[in-house]
């Protein structure tokens, strides 16, 4: 299925500058991994993807969301190699680590939700790996603080407290106080790349854990840097206090979801509460809707009427006759009808009588092609085209196939139904004739003197059937 023009239209609304987080609604049971891996593909030049998929924290209480939230996105800066000892961490931030110095309690303390973050088991001991070279090097960067837990056990608090005050007053980075967010934080802004958290699967957690989780990612976090590094002001090098779009410095957050089923849930949980406006308060603009089965079915029309030269009511006719309705669930999953479609059939010459040649591509071949891509038998055949040879275009569709050497011996006249046509082609020397109309003859003429020039449609499908390849 062609998605192209929707990533782009999805990458315009992302990439506004007054989005900084977004809802990606699609439908429960539609697959979307398609769309967001082509998004990511396609874009991966200018946007750093992180992705969080809270069903995997199910196992967890309430209050070990962001536990789990922060150690799913240090494991994937560990893996991408985003993380590394060649951070220079603060001291007040470093000095949390000096407490814990023991390395093996630093990685076990990490390593504790490694299991339901991972996305297989190969991951685990590159995780580890990292994980224990990362808790060294800032254990290394600790060393700096020899004396100050002693000056604490010998009840010094006063030198203890001043040595602390120095290094927290001395800081001018973000304002995280604990190690791993900061670590994550710093990480995620220092990237030269635009920052992308994805949450996948929003609506099949828990409601506490749902709301729980749009909570975490509302709360902006703060950075303070140098004039020189952000924006000048004047002249001076002053601190001056920049604040970041989302919580761990992410420049966007995508929340993946079916917006109707959040809004039930919401409903469900606060009772008749405003959705519409709580919604709001986390997300910047208007909700990006992205549905696969009615992108679907409007490649489907789209395709039907430019190439088939038919309207798609019409096809849904035949279709309902032989037991196959396209209604949303069918369409879902016939996505990919259209794909590499042109391979599906034969394009070449067709010879009539040697000078009446033309291109087996016509509509009818190309929606024989499609008919047997969404699942129609060939013993069906006769009885789709029966239910729609009534239509007015039925003849414009049989086109040169219906055309046979007695007919273009009488100027291309034809007869179905009791009604005398005449199929008019280009009649140019040299080329391809290419069908151009039916003309309807006037009742005057006697269709009893043509009734020998018969269609007979099982016959014209028999010869279009050739230029369809089996699957």
């Amino acid at each position: 299925m062609d998605i192209a023009n929707k990533l782009i239209a999805f990458y315009n609304h992302l990439n506004a500058a007054d989005v900084n987080r977004t809802i990606f609604s699609v439908k429960l049971g539609e697959r979307n991994s398609e769309f967001i891996e082509k998004f990511k593909e396609k874009y991966s030049n200018q946007y750093a993807f992180y992705t969080l998929t809270p069903i995997n924290y199910e196992v967890a209480m309430n209050e070990q969301i962001l536990e789990y939230v922060k150690r799913d996105l240090l494991f994937q800066l560990i893996l991408d190699g985003t993380l590394n000892t060649n951070i220079k961490i603060p001291d007040h931030i470093l000095l949390q680590w000096y407490f814990n110095e023991n390395t093996i309690d630093v990685v076990k303390d990490i390593m504790r939700f490694a299991p339901s973050t991972l996305s297989n088991g190969n991951q685990l001991g590159m995780l580890l790996k990292g994980t224990i070279t990362l808790a060294e090097g800032y254990a290394q960067q600790c060393k700096k603080f020899r004396g100050l837990k002693e000056n604490i056990a010998r009840a010094k608090f006063e030198r203890a407290t001043k040595s602390i005050a120095k290094m927290s007053a001395a800081t001018n980075e973000i304002g995280e106080i604990d190690p791993m967010s900061w670590l994550i934080t710093h990480a995620i802004m220092g990237l030269k790349k635009t920052p992308v958290l994805l949450i996948e699967d929003f609506d099949r957690i828990d409601p506490v854990q749902l709301f729980g989780i749009f909570n975490i990612f509302s709360t902006r976090t703060e950075k303070k840097t140098t004039a020189n590094a952000t924006e000048k002001q004047g002249d001076d090098n002053e601190i001056n206090p920049i604040k970041t779009q989302n919580k761990f410095g992410f420049a966007k957050i995508i929340f993946m979801m079916d917006t109707v089923a959040i809004g039930t849930i919401f409903r469900n949980y606060y009772g008749e509460a405003n959705y519409e406006s709580y919604i709001k308060e986390f997300v910047a603009r208007t909700t990006f809707y992205h549905s696969v089965s009615e992108h679907a079915k409007s490649s489907l029309q789209s395709y039907v009427k430019e190439e088939c030269k038919i309207n798609f009511e019409t096809v849904s006719k035949g279709l309902t006759a032989i037991g196959i309705r396209l209604d949303r669930s069918d369409i879902k999953d016939m996505m990919n009808v259209l794909d590499n479609f042109e391979d599906a059939y034969i394009r070449e010459e067709v010879s009539v009588t040697d000078n009446f040649h033309f291109q087996s591509d016509t509509p009818l071949v190309k929606l024989l092609t499609l008919l047997k891509r969404i699942g129609v038998k060939e013993h069906q055949l006769s009885d789709f085209f029966s239910a729609i040879e009534a239509e007015e275009n039925f003849m414009d569709l049989l086109g040169c196939f219906a055309v046979t050497k007695e007919s273009i011996l009488r100027h291309g006249k034809v007869c179905h139904r009791g009604v005398l046509y005449q199929m008019v082609v280009d009649e140019e020397e040299g080329t391809y004739k290419t069908f151009d109309r039916v003309m309807t003859i006037p009742s005057m003429v006697s269709v009893d003197d043509y009734r020998f020039l018969e269609v007979d449609i099982d016959k014209v499908i028999g010869k279009a059937l050739e230029y369809v390849r089996r699957i």
